[in-house]
């Protein structure tokens, strides 16, 4: 039995039609089949026999034959495995509640956003979205003709009330938003992390409007706690918390993760999971525009992910180093940048959200600074869901080591003086 909630659809993936290639592909994955449908070079000219990757553990994982030869073929042929573990470690993770749920591969988030933006939304309708978001999430939106109406965030993340209240207001004006899209962890750009006792509340006002969700979470796993006062063991996979894919009763959520943000993003590989009426939309897409990634980085992520306790490692590790680094850009703001700026040290993500405490300056002031002063920030600007030149905001990373991030911080203390000295000479 399928989840009751049925996603509005575009009318672009109203018009797809089924894949031709579902049913033949079991006959083409059959090893007794002769097969004569296939459009690819003979297998014995492909270009790879083996490798052995080197990680930087000091370990290494090989390739053999047969799984090269897969790596070398279409993604639907290399990704049983790897598609496996996600299934189970989604299971495990979030426990979905919704009937049927499943998992597919994705060839990146912002891929994945592409693909379901155009297929739950068509030009000329309304989206909502936090008021500072992903700058590609804004721009897929913008180049599809889709408005893209702000919810208010605080220091924790997306407002109830403020969403309730924008559906109202749309309602008001006789239009129905066709989904929700939120960054719940480690929020871009402002790092935030949703408290649990939103989820449900989020989650009821969507169902109250007939929302779909969609829950883009690739800093999920980069709950560092750098908030934390003290030094405890960093969260793992254990004590990561709720997703929106974890109160999902109705099958209104597809969530997206990466491995962009966990591992390196030259992977190009992240996943879908939802309900099954989703992961069919997505997969539908996927076909006829990114085929799901690579499947060398398929075959290769498999073999990593197989050894015991791998992830949990990496992840964990990930987590010690954003926490380690987001405490030193902390340190050197405060004392490289003082009172002339407000943040709040982010519980996840790898953004560090500065407001300027005098006069903002413009887009382009801001820029030429960074120039002038050789350091690049990220303006609000760019992130806003409301378009605007006065940049109140700027994101921080802090993926550089603890020098690189003190001389970051110092550059940008100077770009300050700037800023403020020409704010002041204009008054």
């Amino acid at each position: 039995m399928e989840a009751p909630f049925t996603p509005h659809l575009s009318r672009r993936a109203a018009g797809l039609p089924p894949n031709a290639f579902t049913d033949l592909l079991p006959l083409m994955s059959d090893p007794t089949v002769a097969v004569l449908s296939q459009g690819v070079p003979p297998s014995s000219t492909f270009p790879l026999s083996s490798a052995t990757f080197c990680l930087s553990d000091g370990s290494s994982v090989s390739l053999d034959a047969a799984r090269m030869a897969l790596a070398q073929r279409y993604p639907q042929f290399a990704w049983e495995e790897l598609r496996d573990w996600l299934h189970r470690h989604v299971a495990t993770l979030h426990r979905p509640p919704c009937a049927g749920w499943a998992v597919c591969l994705a060839a990146g988030s912002t891929s994945s956003l592409h693909i379901l933006f155009s297929a739950l939304a068509d030009r000329g309708d309304c989206v909502l979205v936090e008021e500072h978001t992903f700058t590609a999430a804004l721009d897929i939106l913008a180049s599809a003709g889709i408005r893209a109406v702000p919810v208010a965030l605080d220091e924790h993340g997306l407002l109830p009330a403020s969403l309730d209240a924008q559906c109202a207001a749309l309602a008001a004006e006789g239009l129905s938003p066709r989904f929700l899209y939120t960054i719940p962890v480690g929020q871009n750009p402002t790092g935030s992390r949703l408290p649990e006792a939103r989820y449900a509340e989020v989650y009821a006002i969507c169902r109250a409007w007939g929302l779909s969700i969609i829950e883009d979470d690739p800093y999920f796993y980069q709950q560092h706690r750098a908030d934390d006062d003290g030094d405890g063991e960093v969260p793992g996979l254990a004590r990561l918390g709720k997703s929106y894919l974890s109160v999902d009763e109705d099958g209104r959520v597809v969530r997206l993760d990466s491995f962009s943000k966990i591992l390196a993003p030259g992977f190009r590989i992240g996943w879908v999971s939802g309900a099954p009426a989703f992961v069919r939309l997505y997969d539908a897409h996927a076909f006829i525009s990114s085929q799901w990634g690579c499947s060398l980085s398929m075959m290769l992520l498999s073999q990593l992910l197989a050894q015991e306790g791998w992830f949990e490692a990496r992840v964990r590790e990930l987590q010690r180093t954003l926490r380690a680094r987001c405490r030193a850009l902390v340190r050197a703001a405060r004392e490289h940048l003082g009172e002339r700026v407000s943040f709040r040290t982010p519980p996840a993500g790898m953004f560090l959200w500065c407001t300027f405490n005098g006069t903002p300056p413009s887009t382009r002031e801001l820029i030429a600074a960074m120039r002038q002063h050789g350091v690049c920030v990220l303006p609000s600007s760019f992130t806003s869901a409301t378009k605007t030149d006065s940049c109140a905001s700027v994101r921080l990373s802090f993926v550089l080591d603890d020098a690189q991030l003190d001389e970051a911080a110092l550059r940008l203390g100077q770009l300050v003086d700037q800023v403020e000295a020409r704010a002041g000479d204009a008054s």
